[in-house]
């Protein structure tokens, strides 16, 4: 097994041990964080991810963010460049499915230059040096890898991510985007 596929492996697991009430209580702290960053407050564009397995329930963000009239991007995952999607609502009844069972309305493409802020899902995470930035390690069809590289250079990237993901370190890639931030439950 590859060192990637391995830290995906430990993440993932140290990330379905977690009991669904402490998932819900730390997804809700990170929301908070989210939510008084101000970076969330100056942006009228975010991209946010709906969550699918055991990752950070994302719904307080943009459930917030609807409300403040803010346009909440999600990713269109298909075929060709990466694209984002905007979400009107939460009522996931009245979209239709796209993949991995995630509701998108392909009707209303946001276009990369618009987006002020981008929250990205993770398998792990690290530290890379002394640079600040942080290594990001997904799922694996590099899908974020390309959608972060369109982005304008000014957009904020930032990872959620519960702190059992950290990992010491991150195999990088020349392909691989650093992010700017990972927020947990403790940071």
């Amino acid at each position: 097994m590859d060192a990637k596929a391995e830290i995906r492996r430990r993440a993932r697991a140290a990330r379905d041990a977690l009991p669904a009430v402490v998932r819900m209580a730390w997804s809700q702290r990170i929301c908070a964080r989210v939510l008084a960053l101000s970076a969330y407050r100056q942006a009228q564009v975010i991209h946010v991810f709906l969550p699918i397995h055991s990752e950070v329930d994302t719904r307080p963000i943009i459930a917030q963010a609807l409300a403040e009239r803010k346009c909440v991007a999600v990713p269109a995952f298909a075929p060709g460049e990466p694209r984002a999607v905007r979400l009107t609502t939460l009522d996931e009844a009245s979209l239709p499915p796209g993949r991995w069972g995630l509701p998108l309305d392909r009707e209303r493409l946001i276009a990369p230059d618009q987006i002020d802020l981008a929250l990205v899902p993770l398998v792990a995470y690290a530290p890379v040096g002394a640079s600040g930035k942080l290594a990001r390690l997904g799922y694996g069809s590099g899908y974020y890898d390309r959608f972060l590289r369109v982005l304008r250079p000014d957009v904020p990237k930032v990872g959620l991510a519960f702190s059992v993901q950290r990992a010491a370190e991150v195999p990088l890639a020349p392909h691989d985007v650093l992010l700017d931030a990972v927020i947990t439950e403790q940071t």
